[in-house]
Order: C-alpha cells, then structure tokens, then sequence
C-alpha cells in the first residue's frame, strides 16, 4: 500500500510548514485510516528561540472517533499552544485537560497528547505527555534512547498534574514524536509493525535527517503493510537539529 496523505486529512489534521531557522528540519508523514481522522500533528514557533510541537490522537471510548469532537480537542489544544507558549509543557498540558474535562462535549473521547518544546539557543528538549507513547531522541551515531514521561489521557480528571521530561540536543540529533498507529500496522498475515522492529528500522536509516528517517519509515511501513490498509491513523514526526553553538538566531 502507498504512504501518501489524502487532501482532507491534510488540510484538517496537518499543519501548514512553519518558519523554521536554519538548521533545524522537519518531516512527517500521515497514513489515514479511511473512515475519520484520529491522529492530529501541529508544531508553532511562538518565540523566536522556541518551537512547540504537538501530537495529538483520539479515539471515542464506545464506538469510534467523532470526527467534530475530535477537532474540538486539537481546537483546544492549538488555543493553548498559541496563549500559553511562555509556560512548561507540564502546565500547558494541564490546562489542556482542564479545558477538556470540564467540556461535556468532550471528556467522553478517549485522547493521549504529546506536548513538547524545542529551544533553539541551547537545543534543550521538554517533553509532557498525556497516555501517549514516549518520544525517541535518535543522536547523531544511530543511538536511539526513550525520552520516558508518563501521564494520564486527557480528560479524565480535572487538574491532573503532569510531569515533564527535559534533554539536550546536539548537532546531528532528532527528537521523533509518533502515534501508536505506526507500531499496530498490521502485514497481510495480521502480524503488527511492533516497538521491536521500528526502533530497529529507525537506527537503520542510512542518515538522521528528519527527512531520511522519515522516508525510510514510510518505505518499511509501506512494504510491512502491502496491499492491507490501516484501521488506525499512523503519524510519524521528526525535528532534526543540526545548529551549532553558541547559536544566533534569524528574526
């Protein structure tokens, strides 16, 4: 089956290509599954030194994803992305859920958020996360290392505390944010991706680029998957680092 992003998941669920500084780079891909959008990606450059980016994935407790609900959520998650980027991802991620838990329209979806913050001048990473899978930090010698923060889904109670995680970026690193979609693709035989075999394929990829990790991703999954196609949106991100230090950044 052939990786490619369908018009209206893309318009939707994906976000326009940021303003990003020399040297750093980034690169997704988005398998849709082919009845409503659950994973949603968007990353903003609210100062001039900081990226923050976001992965978001919902799913309905009972019977599916609902698509306008689920946009609800990214519409929360943007709203604080954008007024509340002075905070840490931990605080951030907590008004999130406030805002969620206290919606009836909302608290009744199942969603996991992954919050991070990049800053530029330093190449210090905070991670938050809300239920979802840990991000990877892949360094410059193929190294691949969990960046472990746990946390409840979003919604389930209100203020909920969230931890936050922190590394440093060298040149050459990526830090590579994912749903679970990618890991539960299932092969002809019914047999899924798994964590196993994606981290092996992630220090297998020939540079780390964002654009080569990703684009050797895509091959595996598009081989692994054949002619089968997903009942779970698969998203992966990359943000590769290349600045050196002391950086000066571009207005």
């Amino acid at each position: 089956m052939k990786l490619s992003l369908s018009i209206v998941h893309e318009k939707k669920m994906l976000p326009e290509k940021p303003d990003l500084p020399h040297g750093v780079e980034l690169a997704w891909f988005h398998l849709a599954n082919d009845k409503s959008p659950t994973d949603y990606f968007n990353i903003v450059r609210g100062t001039t030194n900081v990226l923050t980016f976001q992965l978001l994935e919902c799913s309905e407790i009972n019977s599916g994803t609902r698509s306008g609900e689920q946009t609800g959520i990214a519409q929360v998650c943007d709203s604080v992305l954008l007024d509340k980027s002075d905070r840490p991802t931990d605080l951030m991620l907590r008004e999130i859920n406030n805002r969620i838990a206290s919606s009836s329209a909302l608290s009744d979806l199942k969603a996991t958020l992954i919050l991070g913050k990049l800053y530029l001048t330093t190449g210090r990473v905070e991670i938050s996360s809300a239920g979802h899978p840990s991000p990877f930090l892949l360094r410059s010698d193929k190294t691949l290392s969990d960046m472990v923060v746990a946390g409840p889904p979003l919604g389930a109670a209100l203020d909920t505390r969230y931890q936050a995680n922190t590394a440093r970026l060298m040149p050459g690193d990526a830090v590579l944010v994912y749903s679970n979609g990618v890991t539960n693709c299932l092969n002809p035989l019914d047999r899924k991706y798994g964590q196993r075999r994606f981290r092996r394929d992630l220090i297998q990829t020939s540079e780390v680029t964002a654009g080569k990790v990703v684009e050797n991703i895509e091959e595996r999954l598009e081989h692994w998957l054949g002619d089968k196609t997903v009942t779970d949106d698969a998203t992966l991100a990359v943000i590769g680092f290349s600045l050196d230090f002391p950086v000066t950044i571009e207005t």
